[in-house]
């Protein structure tokens, strides 16, 4: 929890000898949606937005914010993406839209990308782009907000030749109205670096500069010293506030303390905040453990090993073996808890086909769907009974996945036994298509009945499997990534990571009050108009909160949305 600044008068402190080591916070509900296209055709291919747009959302989820985000996103995803962040501003306090791709003007108005956009005139911006406007005239609703937009999206790569002129290179500045502030990441005319490393240029010091406690404005201000330091120069960020209060990305977490005394004077303490956890290790082979590239100890296969009083925080754990090969693991440790890790290979090979091994009967039973305790879309509690049927053990992993498609779309492609993601509704049923006529076998998406009650796995417990979310999912209390399926703890009917690692496709249509009606028996939520429907997402993943991860929990979004959480399991119609 971020520790909130304590202001009070100085009289107050020494008047009342207040003793208090924190201060008062003020909620806000922080929300951003962070858009990254680099997969443009032929030569307009960018290197770094979705990097950009993957250290943006990463920063903005560690800063209090609920990221919508979506990458390489074509004019209707990026539109469907708009209107979910544009349906939640009305219950939010600070909002952000973040950019990252090819941007230009024409005309004197300015234009997002897509990735299928098809500019072979200049016209055809009106068409195939997406104006900024389109953002700014949403914030300009809520003009007592914080409205936050960063665009950077000036790459020095245009698309036609009508578009190389000078008129047409960087954007033209856009003056917000009240309540909104607008940064660019150069000054208007101008392209900005794409970077030379995994970041470009404006980004990789804007992100730094929102982790320190200052106001909004001096974190624009600092990061264009230091853009301009970086390019000689030839970059200038700029931006434009029409704000009317503070705002600070990030909160200190100096501790104050006021004493009663005969002089008015305040006593300003530093104290250690720090605060430790626990870790345990097991290695399916012997090396060496590294924490933070420090030495620990020797790690002996399959032997656990429990290393206490680490701070709170994020680390990295390290098994160095005898043939030089380094296994690296991502944790966060929390206060007074234990995590667990399982080191393996590097790297496994895709599971076989046909995969009915990989299928784990479910019987036909009755089961209580929802909670009372959660949140509106959970309720009413309800009585479902759902028939047999088999479900993948495992999450869809990129292994199975590039088997069938021939291609990988993950962020995280590197792990051919994690799950795969940035897969959407519709990349899913072509999947299912191709995979059916491969194994002459029918698979679909659960519905959201049968997943609920397979997660459940005949238990009551708040996640699948246990009441301590940390034996048997990957999320933001524990995981900067995806994992290697099969790691946690199974659930009841001895199925992994129904908690946790990706949020899961359901075959049915996502509906906030469909339990007050839903049906007795084998239910499937129907939509009014199929062009409306938004699909089911269940299970959390590892960067959202424990509450997420709840089996009762309920999310949505359209069909062709995705994300580097998104992922799915199958079920074998028999």
């Amino acid at each position: 929890m971020n520790k909130c600044v304590l202001r009070l008068f100085l009289f107050l402190g020494m008047l009342l000898g207040i003793n208090t080591e924190e201060g008062w916070c003020q909620t806000q509900k922080r929300l951003a949606l962070v858009i990254g296209n680099a997969n443009y055709p032929g030569s307009s291919v960018l290197k770094n937005p979705v990097n950009d747009a993957v250290l943006m959302t990463n920063t903005l989820r560690s800063l209090g914010f609920e990221v919508i985000s979506t990458n390489n996103a074509t004019k209707q995803v990026m539109e469907s993406s708009i209107r979910r962040f544009s349906e939640k501003l009305s219950q939010t306090k600070v909002a952000l839209f973040y950019y990252a791709g090819h941007g230009m003007q024409v005309d004197g108005k300015n234009y997002l990308i897509p990735i299928d956009a098809k500019l072979d005139k200049k016209g055809d911006c009106k068409y195939e782009a997406i104006p900024i406007n389109f953002i700014v005239e949403e914030f300009e609703q809520y003009p007592d907000n914080v409205n936050i937009v960063i665009l950077d999206a000036c790459r020095n790569d245009p698309f036609r030749s009508w578009g190389r002129s000078s008129a047409n290179r960087g954007f033209k500045a856009v003056l917000p109205l009240a309540g909104t502030i607008i940064a660019f990441a150069t000054s208007e005319g101008s392209t900005a670096s794409d970077g030379t490393g995994e970041n470009g240029t404006f980004t990789e010091a804007l992100v730094k500069q929102m982790k320190k406690y200052q106001p909004i404005e001096t974190v624009f201000k600092s990061t264009r010293i230091e853009v301009m330091n970086k390019t000689n120069k030839q970059q200038v960020p700029q931006d434009w506030s029409q704000l009317t209060g503070e705002f600070y990305f990030t909160e200190t977490a100096t501790k104050t303390t006021f004493t009663k005394t005969n002089e008015p004077t305040i006593a300003i303490v530093e104290e250690d905040l720090s605060t430790y956890g626990s870790i345990e290790i097991t290695s399916k082979i012997n090396g060496d453990i590294y924490i933070d590239r420090e030495y620990v100890k020797k790690a002996t296969a399959d032997t656990k090993i429990t290393i206490k009083n680490i701070k709170t925080g994020k680390h990295s754990i390290e098994i160095k073996t005898d043939d030089n090969k380094t296994l690296t693991e991502e944790v966060t440790i929390i206060e007074n808890e234990t995590i667990s890790i399982t080191t393996g290979e590097a790297e496994s090979k895709p599971l076989d086909l046909p995969i009915a091994g990989e299928m784990v009967y479910i019987p036909e039973g009755t089961f209580q769907m929802g909670s009372n305790d959660g949140e509106k879309d959970e309720k009413p509690l309800h009585s479902v009974t759902i028939s047999a049927f088999y479900i993948m053990k495992y999450e869809v992993t990129q292994g199975l996945w590039t088997e069938i498609m021939e291609e990988n779309p993950s962020s995280f492609n590197e792990c051919y036994q994690c799950p795969v993601e940035q897969v959407s509704w519709d990349d899913i049923q072509i999947f299912i298509k191709k995979l059916n006529t491969r194994t002459g076998k029918r698979f679909r998406l659960p519905t959201e009945a049968e997943w609920e009650y397979a997660a459940k796995g005949g238990e009551n417990y708040t996640y699948a499997g246990s009441n301590n979310i940390n034996e048997v999912a990957w999320y933001r209390g524990n995981s900067e990534r995806t994992h290697h399926v099969g790691q946690k703890k199974p659930n009841g009917y001895g199925l992994y990571d129904m908690t946790g690692n990706v949020w899961e496709w359901c075959q049915d249509c996502y509906n906030s009050s469909y339990y007050a009606s839903s049906p007795a028996i084998n239910p499937v939520s129907p939509s009014d108009s199929f062009l409306k429907c938004t699909f089911v997402l269940r299970g959390g993943s590892w960067n959202r909160k424990d509450e997420n991860c709840r089996s009762s929990n309920r999310d949505g979004n359209y069909s062709e949305s995705r994300d580097y959480n998104y992922g799915f399991r199958l079920v074998l119609v028999p």
